[in-house]
């Protein structure tokens, strides 16, 4: 007994312990470090990055988010206003908030343990090198599709690298997170998610092509491995302005896959989610599809739809959303009545698996498709 007490004692005390301010910051990590570097938060706390101290001679930079929270921590190395594509934000978190890791563990061998684990690989340069780079190195950013990351800095006049470091494309990793926590965190991101108002142009004749024995138009899209899983939107000639998304229910199946995977057609659609989780949980929310769609989109994700049936009453397909620069993806399944239609308007029941990595997708498309031609022959 005495044993168990003891080893009770000992767990007890091993737990993480989180403050009051645990509300402060989007992940449990990010607190950690807070406490870690002794952070002092801005006065205003307004929304965008801060500079907010020195550790050990390397300056440490966070951002604040719109709803005050606190969602990263690193060494400053990026200058966010010179980044013209704000989805490799989360790349370029990432990449300080590691750094910022490995420089205050010190103990090379832990710190070799850690980047061995995590498959980072630092190929140049050591970590008081960061100190030397300013806004007039020249940075370089490469992505292995479904494989790695890779960035470096380089002087200007000698063209001597710097540093250089490269990290497999994996989320948990990039955002700081368990694969639970970020799937906790996916309805308040869609909530909170800041979008920026879009002015639509009319679409040039040259970039659709007419379908045979209809009176619509297609602008082509990328497909996922698959034909019939594809990014194809379909348009309609206005009279006096132009060429816009077909939202003509003569044409139910062109217009279903304008609406899940384009935030462009005004609708009062809204999705019943089953999400299913990690650990063989669910969690059920409804919210407006427009509001899912744009969520995704600007996310950085790819908008993928296939029709999987369909009779004279609804629609079955599946709508997959990959993340390139993350490398997973939030897959779909829906059920739409047709009746809803006419009035852009109604429930759509769906089941969300939200996360998965790409390469399992992919797995499970060839495995699917490889079945259909053993099932043909």
């Amino acid at each position: 007994m005495k044993k168990i007490y003891y080893c009770l004692i000992i767990c007890f005390f091993s737990l993480p312990v989180f403050s009051e301010n645990s509300n402060l910051y989007k992940t449990h990590k990010l607190e950690e470090m807070a406490n870690l570097f002794l952070i002092k938060l801005p006065t205003d706390k307004s929304e965008g990055y801060h500079s907010v101290s020195f550790w050990e001679g390397y300056p440490v930079v966070i951002h604040v988010d719109q709803k005050k929270v606190i969602d990263h921590i690193g060494v400053y190395l990026f200058n966010r206003d010179q980044i013209v594509n704000r989805n490799m934000n989360i790349v370029f978190d990432f990449v300080e908030r590691y750094l910022l890791e490995l420089i205050q563990v010190k103990d090379r061998t832990r710190i070799a343990a850690m980047t061995r684990d995590d498959k980072v690989v630092i190929e140049y340069g050591d970590f008081p090198d960061l100190k030397k780079i300013t806004p007039s190195h020249i940075l370089e950013i490469s992505q292995s599709e479904l494989k790695n990351y890779r960035i470096s800095w380089t002087e200007k006049a000698s063209n001597k690298t710097v540093f250089a470091m490269s990290f497999p494309l994996q989320y948990e990793l990039m955002l700081g997170m368990n694969k639970i926590e970020i799937e906790d965190n996916l309805l308040n991101d869609i909530n909170y998610q800041q979008y920026d108002t879009k002015e639509l142009h009319p679409l040039k004749k040259e970039k659709l092509l007419p379908v045979p024995q209809t009176d619509y138009y297609i602008r082509q899209g990328a497909k996922y491995i698959l034909e019939s899983m594809n990014s194809n939107l379909y348009y309609k000639k206005e009279a006096n302005r132009g060429f816009s998304l077909l939202s003509d229910t003569n044409y139910p199946v062109e217009l279903v896959a304008n609406l899940m995977i384009s935030d462009e057609i005004e609708n009062n659609f809204l999705l019943n989610i089953t999400q299913y989780k990690y650990g063989q949980n669910t969690t059920n929310f409804t919210i407006p599809l427009k509001q899912w769609v744009s969520y995704c989109l600007h996310s950085g994700c790819t908008p993928y739809f296939g029709v999987e049936s369909q009779d004279e009453s609804q629609i079955k397909a599946s709508v997959i959303m990959e993340n390139k620069k993350l490398g997973y993806n939030h897959i779909l399944y829906i059920v739409f009545d047709k009746s809803q239609l006419s009035k852009l308007g109604g429930t759509i029941d769906a089941k969300l698996y939200s996360y998965i990595p790409t390469h399992n997708v992919t797995d499970l498309f060839y495995e699917t498709q490889n079945k259909r031609v053993k099932q043909k022959k």
